[in-house]
């Protein structure tokens, strides 16, 4: 694991070339260990972040009344943070290197983002007519606006996309790499010992 996280941050933004599965899922165990050690940290130190929210809860007779809850999250906060902008190139470069040894272009690392931002995008311009009633004081049911307009079936297919996108791309993270070499590079087992 200790070779594996060293590999990558010597090949900090290194895109080219190929990755094995071992460099790869080190790398991703060892940032899942850091961001659990930050987390007790920041807990030990700052204690959990707590909120109190209210919602309202209908009785039985029918009338309403607002109950108070208070969620208690531990989070790694602004050390997780700080550690998750600086480690999120070599992961980004380590799986495009993974996606190489397998024979695949990195650039599919992106496609997960790409069905996310398209699915947002149509979740908003659906939420338009909410937003425009909402700000013209009409008197419509801004929650039927909503659900006319908003979150549609149209918009859930990107999200499906997004979703069937990040399943093979970890069917390909999982896969072993091409033996010998490939279009991207000489096999990364070659070198080792």
């Amino acid at each position: 694991m200790i070779a594996a996280v060293k590999e990558c941050f010597a090949k900090y933004a290194t895109f080219s070339s190929r990755s094995m599965r071992a460099e790869f899922w080190y790398f991703f165990l060892f940032l899942i260990l850091v961001e659990i050690v930050l987390t007790v940290l920041n807990s030990a130190l700052l204690g959990p972040s707590i909120y109190e929210t209210t919602r309202p809860v209908q009785e039985a007779d029918g009338s309403l009344r607002t109950e108070t809850f208070t969620q208690v999250d531990y989070t790694s906060g602004w050390l997780g943070f700080v550690f998750s902008l600086a480690t999120f190139v070599p992961a980004l470069a380590v799986s495009w290197r993974r996606l190489h040894d397998v024979n695949r272009p990195g650039w599919w690392n992106l496609a997960p983002f790409v069905f996310l931002l398209i699915a947002s995008a149509l979740v908003v311009q659906g939420m338009l007519p909410f937003f425009t009633a909402a700000s013209d004081g009409a008197s419509a049911d801004h929650l039927t606006t909503l659900a006319e307009g908003g979150f549609n079936a149209f918009s859930l297919i990107p999200f499906a996309l997004a979703f069937i996108s990040i399943v093979v791309l970890l069917i390909w993270f999982a896969s072993p790499g091409t033996d010998g070499p490939n279009r991207f590079g000489s096999d990364p087992r070659e070198a080792l010992p």
